[in-house]
């Protein structure tokens, strides 16, 4: 889970940010002044210039808690993809100027952006089981919260922390409230008038990304809290990476009344396990690589798997359950 000391507040704001980043900051109407373009990456303070029908054209984010964060994630969506550069030696020092920011992060930096970015995903992959299953409002929110915070639950019984961080530090579970709050009212007031095949199509893909982002990045968060242990062996990090990856998914389809996805859907636990198994084997010649290697892999693995239609082999004569 998230590392110890980082207030409550300077947290959310982050979530916030990255919100922001996620869903405007790609956009090609964005523009930066030259001077705060030559700047940005080494200033706590970050002007931005946004679409009129998004946000205030004008926004200012200074937080230096959150410093790490705006040049982790913002300067990396921003300035790879969207700066508007003199030449392409300009952008080639951009971006070698984000990757070293990137590799110099510590663990724990990388660690709460990685569980915010877990449990937004995993957020919304509920909320999207509980909209097909025709919950109202609280089961929509119980299940994504479950979702999300599940899998970190059943790790930390396991590893003996008792409460578990979800009752210590409510960061998690207030930013997946938010994010099932949010995802269910974009659901609720946009899908009228959509056609059924078109709204069946948008669930798949969109459950299916989310699914396969929260289960990469929460595998790789119980490796890394089975690492904080120190001396732990690579079967006992692997084994709490994929219960805290998988964990949350499980609970999820049980109150769902449906089969657990692990045990039916292309390649899904069996992904966990290869990434749980490659960070940890990795972490000793680099935290950083391994955890982003870990988690790129189990996102290529599912999607390959999906694209291939792979699946593992089953009983396919046995008979069905009446």
């Amino acid at each position: 889970m998230v590392a110890t000391g980082i207030p409550l507040a300077s947290a959310v704001r982050t979530a916030v940010i990255f919100f922001i980043s996620k869903n405007f900051l790609n956009s090609p109407a964005i523009s930066f002044k030259k001077t705060v373009s030559t700047l940005w990456l080494r200033k706590p303070s970050t002007l931005m210039m946004l679409p009129g029908n998004t946000f205030p054209s004008l926004m200012i984010f200074s937080s230096r808690s959150c410093n790490f964060f705006l040049h982790g994630i913002i300067a990396f969506n921003s300035c790879i993809f969207t700066l508007p550069f003199s030449s392409p030696a300009e952008k080639i020092c951009y971006k070698n100027q984000v990757w070293n920011i990137i590799l110099s992060m510590s663990s724990a930096d990388i660690s709460l952006i990685l569980n915010i970015l877990g449990v937004i995903s995993f957020s919304i992959s509920g909320v999207l089981v509980a909209a097909r299953k025709k919950m109202d409002y609280l089961g929509v929110v119980i299940l994504g919260i479950v979702s999300s915070v599940g899998g970190g639950v059943i790790r930390d019984i396991i590893m003996g922390r008792i409460p578990p961080a979800m009752f210590t530090d409510p960061l998690y579970v207030a930013v997946s409230f938010a994010t099932s709050n949010l995802a269910f009212l974009y659901l609720y007031f946009n899908l009228d008038g959509k056609s059924r095949p078109a709204i069946n199509r948008l669930f798949e893909e969109v459950y299916f990304w989310f699914d396969t982002i929260g289960l990469a990045l929460f595998t790789t968060q119980g490796v890394v809290a089975g690492k904080a242990l120190g001396g732990a062996s690579v079967f006992l990090c692997s084994f709490l990476g994929v219960i805290t990856g998988v964990g949350g998914g499980v609970l999820r389809d049980i109150l769902a009344d449906t089969v657990p996805a692990i045990f039916i859907k292309h390649i899904y636990a069996l992904a966990s396990i290869i990434g749980a198994l490659v960070i940890s084997l990795l972490w000793e010649v680099n935290d950083t690589l391994a955890m982003f290697a870990g988690s790129l892999l189990i996102i290529q693995i599912r999607y390959m798997a999906r694209k291939h239609k792979w699946n593992l082999p089953f009983i396919k004569n046995a008979p069905v359950e009446h």
